[in-house]
């Protein structure tokens, strides 16, 4: 994909009527804003993360897809939300891919996504996926719903919803791998917070302590 693409990030903006309903999104978005900031206190060890950033990342539309069916497969599968708590072997290094799943048929709403992941600094561009953007306007992660082809649609969103999302980031190509998975669990963690819904590894497992510790070891390792 050309860089100059991934620049391109086109905020959404929603055209409210209702007065009271702009100032209630407002309200939301300031609470948004100071809850995450006090989560991500919480996760933190008091490092600041380094702004020296220099990192390409190839989100492509053949990542996009194997990413989604990761998921869609498993979804379809009834047997797997009754499995039990086991533990997964770490992915490898190239593609991590994580989720959040909707705990009801219902799925999550396309207003509360966008809400949500905005709220939190993610960008959603052309690409019609959410991204996490470095300061030098590169990506670090991204988000994108779990159905295939992984996209969110563009303008109404009021009768869209989607059972889950899929988080997933390439650490090869990020300059600073350790620092940018920090942040990408601590924005799972908040996100599913937010919807209520519930972390899975990429085999589709519930995700466990031991899970992130193993992918933490393997990434101190590159150095």
């Amino acid at each position: 994909m050309d860089k100059e693409t991934l620049r391109i990030i086109i905020f959404l903006i929603g055209v409210l009527t209702v007065i009271g309903m702009i100032a209630w999104s407002f309200l939301q978005h300031q609470k948004d804003e100071r809850d995450f900031k006090a989560f991500d206190e919480t996760k933190t060890d008091g490092k600041s993360p380094s702004t020296e950033k220099n990192h390409t990342f190839d989100v492509i539309s053949s990542v996009l897809k194997k990413t989604s069916e990761m998921i869609t497969d498993p979804l379809k599968n009834p047997a797997s939300s009754t499995q039990k708590v086991r533990l997964s072997p770490p992915p490898s290094l190239d593609l991590f891919q994580l989720s959040i799943i909707s705990p009801t048929d219902k799925g999550f709403s396309g207003e509360d996504i966008f809400s949500i992941l905005d709220n939190v600094g993610l960008k959603y561009g052309n690409l019609q996926i959410f991204e996490r953007i470095d300061g030098n306007n590169m990506v670090d992660f991204a988000v994108a719903n779990i159905v295939n082809p992984g996209v969110f649609p563009k303008g109404d969103l009021k009768d869209f919803s989607c059972p889950g999302l899929s988080f997933f980031m390439q650490p090869k190509q990020v300059s600073h791998p350790s620092e940018v998975f920090e942040d990408f669990i601590r924005t799972l963690n908040f996100v599913a917070l937010k919807l209520e819904g519930e972390m899975k590894d990429h085999l589709h497992h519930p995700l466990t302590d031991e899970y992130l510790q193993q992918i933490r070891q393997d990434l101190s390792k590159m150095g």
